[in-house]
């Protein structure tokens, strides 16, 4: 058995595209609670986060909205519940900035199975400066807010699902600034079952792209990535579909960052048996007549692989996120693409207790690296709520400085590196392996030899959260061993 010594050389966060980074767990009150971050919107002086949780009774549900630094360390909380009624924060694309102090939110009210819309204007220090509330004709009709986004005009659009006109379809809603409704259309037929889950405006402001997912009523493998194209008033001007045809695709997350460019991020379904499918993570592009210009695939094949949010960077490139799943752990997917489609890089994103996580949102930063937030299960067997998950890296995806650099000792297959080193809170592990495919176990050790933590990971590029924050200060021992027994160990200190 081969023991290689692998301590991180800190110096090599000097490494141009090198920025702060950090994995981190939110809880709303440090309780049982569900905690979920949606969104995410920039700030010049760190992160507004949109998100979901349970009130400390686990009762009922509201909106969470909070502010980070770029460090990661949460400057204020504020929540907003209804009594005896649920209050759910919109999914992905649930928020949108209107200037460097304002925002716009959406999400939907919950009251004895009746649903209806919500919309507020939040200003940087989470203060509401007006709520609006949006409801069917027919009383027993439902209306769900999944998307909103602001046009060049200062106006809202507003996506989701409802059944008001008989069937369940997906919705267009127009406002002024100040909330007040324009128009509604409704997009989708009886056999479609289409709900709106992303929006996108031209550069020049002259049309719209609605993106979503159709699904057949009549069986659960016939989901499809759908996007229309409507103009200003609303009206279709074409429509289309995006991915295998009579499988379960993804639903449409869309962006339109040039005029003759739409992309469109999600999944892609190769096969289907006994009511599942094996889904790659997909990102089509199509010009502003709906004609392909590239549809790829990315990654390996899983049950539960999907990118949820997609957002334009500098140079004609692109940063996507979302999850995906293997045989052993639900994980946080980030990806970069260039301007044809092709990847850039690829890496997935996880806690080392943990058992789920996912990724709802994206966004450059300032500093030219990403963030990404979701939510994290911390122990799936322990019961817990989830909580809220953010993670920040450098423009190559590194939450460890270096993990971009190739293997450079060539008589080793893996190399394993922890950041930051000492700890005194959280700690990462990147791992790195010549076979994306490698099957690894990574065990933890205090000072006297005892087993704190093992976890079994599949293939190289894993970024790693572990929470050292109740361990005492010391020495600590972490060891990866794989498949043909290559073994390697790094020291991790503890200290505060």
């Amino acid at each position: 058995m081969k023991l290689v010594s692998s301590l991180l050389v800190l110096c090599r966060s000097f490494i141009s595209g090198f920025s702060q980074g950090f994995n981190l767990r939110y809880d709303y009150d440090e309780n049982m609670n569900g905690d979920a971050i949606w969104d995410i919107e920039l700030l010049t002086d760190g992160f507004l986060l949109f998100g979901g949780t349970n009130d400390s009774l686990n009762e009922s549900v509201g909106i969470w909205i909070f502010k980070i630094d770029n460090n990661g360390n949460k400057l204020f909380d504020k929540s907003c519940f209804i009594p005896n009624k649920n209050l759910y924060a919109g999914w992905a694309n649930g928020s949108d900035k209107i200037d460097d102090n304002s925002f716009v939110t959406i999400g939907t009210i919950d009251s004895a199975g009746v649903s209806s819309l919500f919309l507020a204007k939040c200003y940087a220090n989470g203060d509401t400066a007006w709520a609006n509330v949006y409801n069917t004709v027919d009383t027993n009709a439902y209306i769900t807010g999944r998307c909103v986004l602001v046009s060049n005009e200062g106006d809202f659009l507003i996506g989701g699902a409802t059944n008001e006109p008989g069937y369940v379809c997906g919705f267009v809603l127009k406002t002024n600034p100040f909330g007040e409704e324009l128009w509604r259309e409704y997009y989708g037929t009886e056999s479609q079952m289409f709900g709106v889950t992303s929006l996108a405006i031209s550069p020049e402001g002259s049309a719209y792209i609605i993106g979503g997912r159709n699904q057949n009523p009549s069986t659960s493998l016939s989901e499809d990535s759908y996007i229309y194209k409507i103009n200003l008033e609303g009206n279709v001007e074409w429509e289309m579909s995006v991915g295998d045809l009579g499988f379960d695709d993804a639903a449409a997350h869309v962006i339109y960052p040039y005029e003759n460019v739409c992309l469109i991020a999600g999944s892609s379904a190769i096969n289907s048996s006994a009511g599942s499918s094996d889904e790659y993570l997909a990102i089509t592009a199509v010009n502003q007549d709906g004609d392909m210009i590239y549809s790829n695939i990315y990654g390996e094949h899983n049950w539960q692989t999907a990118l949820t949010s997609i957002k334009h960077v500098a140079q004609l490139e692109y940063i996507a996120a979302g999850y995906t799943y293997d045989e052993l752990v639900q994980v946080g997917v980030m990806m970069r693409i260039d301007e044809s489609g092709d990847s850039l890089w690829l890496r997935k994103y996880y806690w080392l207790e943990g058992n789920y996580c996912y990724f709802r949102d994206v966004m450059p930063t300032l500093d030219g690296g990403f963030i990404a937030v979701g939510d994290a299960y911390p122990d799936q067997d322990a019961g817990v709520g989830f909580d809220g998950w953010v993670v920040k890296t450098d423009a190559f995806g590194c939450v460890v400085p270096g993990c971009q650099l190739a293997i450079e000792d060539i008589h080793t297959n893996v190399e394993v590196s922890v950041y930051p080193n000492p700890a005194s809170d959280f700690t990462n592990v990147f791992v790195k392996t010549r076979d994306p495919g490698a099957k690894g176990v990574i065990q933890l050790y205090d000072e006297l030899g005892n087993l704190l933590l093992t976890k079994s990971v599949i293939g190289g590029d894993l970024n790693i959260a572990i929470d050292v924050s109740s361990w005492p200060n010391g020495m600590y021992v972490l060891k990866y061993t794989n498949e043909q027994e290559e073994l390697v160990v790094s020291k991790v200190l503890v200290e505060r």
